[in-house]
């Protein structure tokens, strides 16, 4: 048991972190902040958890001498106290049937991090993040891969993907490149490349993420950073289609 807690303690927990991708996130801002031209910059983190991720984008957007505006969306009331309490302005929220409580083209920078994969309703979603970003605003998104290394060899052996576990929290299983495909496909959005974090099995954590960064795809998670293009109803892709489920458009 000795053993055991001293792997999880040394190596496990922060080979975990690596799947929530935090540097990239904060690259991501950094990169869309200093081609701003504006002296502030508003930041919504969607399922904001702890405020991990987004009070690492105030630190480095402040870094750049720029003010920020933070929000969070979030249902679960301990993690509202804690965002509060660290001066972030946040909504109890359900992403999937309300609006958000933005005006149209508000927000620079949303954050989804490991947060659309328990969701269903996609186009709804993607209608607000398109109605509430700014022209040139960014959405950073990171998912789950259900095409992982360890999840293909599962699915080989006829064993379920840890990603889809029915007695688990995900509704969706998520390639991130058929993603790209649903983000793009009005031309209301455009994609940056795929970025992957934690390759399974390796427990060094530098070794782990050169792998990563050579084989993005095979790792736990992916990440991509979408831009705003023009604005448009990403619900009216419906309109089109019969999907054969009934996918809530808003009111």
């Amino acid at each position: 048991m000795k053993i055991k807690q001293y792997i999880k303690n040394r190596y496990w927990s922060k080979l975990m972190e690596l799947q929530y991708g935090r540097e990239l996130i904060v690259e991501f801002s950094i990169n869309y902040s200093k081609n701003k031209s504006t002296d502030e910059i508003s930041v919504l983190d969607v399922g904001l958890g702890n405020a991990t991720d987004i009070l690492n984008i105030d630190n480095a957007i402040k870094n750049q001498k720029k003010k920020t505006k933070l929000y969070g969306l979030e249902f679960y009331e301990p993690n509202i106290i804690n965002a509060e309490k660290n001066g972030i302005e946040v909504y109890s929220f359900d992403l999937e049937k309300d609006l958000m409580p933005f005006s149209n083209n508000s927000i620079d920078i949303i954050v989804m991090n490991q947060v659309l994969e328990h969701t269903k309703e996609w186009y709804f979603i993607f209608k607000e993040v398109n109605r509430v970003l700014k022209d040139d605003g960014i959405c950073i998104i990171g998912l789950p891969n259900l095409v992982s290394w360890h999840e293909r060899v599962r699915i080989l052996f006829g064993k379920y993907p840890y990603c889809l576990d029915a007695k688990g929290p995900h509704l969706r299983g998520v390639v991130m490149q058929n993603f790209i495909e649903f983000v793009e496909q009005r031309g209301l959005f455009t994609s940056s490349k795929i970025y992957g974090r934690y390759f399974y099995g390796i427990f060094n954590s530098k070794i782990n993420l050169f792998f990563s960064k050579i084989f993005p795809t095979l790792c736990v998670s992916n990440f991509i950073c979408i831009q705003k293009v023009k604005s448009g109803n990403f619900t009216e892709i419906l309109d089109n289609q019969f999907l054969e489920t009934n996918f809530y458009r808003g009111e």
